[in-house]
This record gives structure tokens, sequence and C-alpha cells, in this order.
């Protein structure tokens, strides 16, 4: 009787061991798996790193223009040196938007068609050419030369920099004029003022 007891709690000292040893051996595989599949987080780190990267990358080599250039008509007969000079401003962002690629020239408003026409024709052989300008002009100093009822001309003094780039991103060359010397002539058409022409480097 002793002796079938002792076999029966040896079977079942066995069976729990057995049990035991299936868990833990069950367990392990997913605890590995588990580990398998995590990413480390110095990894995720370094790729969204590399995505961010990219992408700003991308926005500098495509820029896209969200400011809205303001065109503010002159319509006094007798405009003020701060109208014109922000007619003027008005014309050097907007052309300076236009011929390095970042939006349309819309100044028909103020700017007459010979001169705008002008600068279409400059963006067009820079497209050609594979290349566009980066172009930062400030007005520092305008005189008025002379006024009638309908023709003004004013002398400005900039702060002139000019950058050629090609379309890949490749730098070319710089010009830089301090100051850079510009005759402006507006005239009056269809009760405003307009930009008709302008003369530098005097």
């Amino acid at each position: 009787m002793l002796f079938i007891f002792g076999i029966g709690i040896g079977f079942l000292r066995n069976n729990f061991k057995k049990s035991i040893q299936v868990k833990s051996l069950s367990d392990k595989p997913l605890i590995a798996l588990d580990k398998r599949q995590m990413v480390p987080e110095k990894v995720v780190i370094q790729e969204t790193k590399k995505i961010s990267t990219n992408s700003s990358k991308l926005i500098k080599k495509n820029p896209i223009a969200n400011n809205i250039i303001k065109v503010k008509e002159i319509t006094n007969p007798s405009p003020s040196l701060e109208e014109i000079k922000d007619l003027i401003n008005t014309w050097l962002l907007s052309k300076s938007n236009y011929l390095a690629g970042k939006s349309e020239i819309n100044l028909s408003k103020i700017v007459s068609k010979g001169l705008i026409d002008r600068t279409l024709d400059e963006r067009q052989k820079d497209t050609k050419k594979g290349i566009y300008k980066e172009i930062n002009s400030q007005i520092q100093k305008i005189e008025l030369q002379s006024q009638t009822s309908s023709r003004i001309v004013v002398l400005v003094e900039l702060n002139y920099l000019e950058r050629i780039i090609k379309n890949s991103g490749e730098f070319v060359n710089e010009t830089s004029l301090t100051p850079l010397k510009v005759k402006y002539i507006l005239g009056f058409s269809n009760k405003s003022w307009k930009l008709v022409d302008f003369v530098s480097g005097l």
C-alpha cells in the first residue's frame, strides 16, 4: 500500500514539474517574438528625423509663396513720396517673387503692360537656361525729380542683392550693389498712377 502511495506521489510531482517546464517554454517564444517585433526607440527617432529633414529639403527646393501681395492703386492726382515708395516696393517684391519662380505677376493696376512684358520675357529666358533669380531690394532713399499732372520722376537708392541659382540648387553667381541708383517714371492714366519705366545704374 505504501509502495503504491509513493508511486502516486512521484507521478504527481513529475507531472507538476513538466507542467511548469511547458509553461515556461511556452512563455519564452512569445517573449522572444515580442522582442523581435519591437523597434528600438532610437531607430524610430532616427527615421522620424530623416523624414522631417527630407521634407524640409523638398520645401526649400520647391518654395510656395503663401504671402499675398496687396496691390494698392494711387488715385491721388498729387501723390506723396510715401505713396510712390509703397508702389515701387510692391513692384520690387512682386517682381522678385516672379523671377524666383514663386508666384505669378499680377500688377496691371499699378504697372504698365510694357514693363510687365519685359519681366515676363526675362523669366522666360531664365527658364530656358534652367536658372532662377533671388533678388533682395530695399529702398534706402527716394527723391522727387520732377512732377506734372501726367508724369512723375523719382530717383531711388537701393540696397540690391541678386543671386543666380540653377534649378538643381547649384549657386551660379551673386551681384551686390549698395547703393544702386534707379530712376523710376510714373504715368497717370485711367485715373490712377502706374509705373511705366525705370533706368538703373545711374
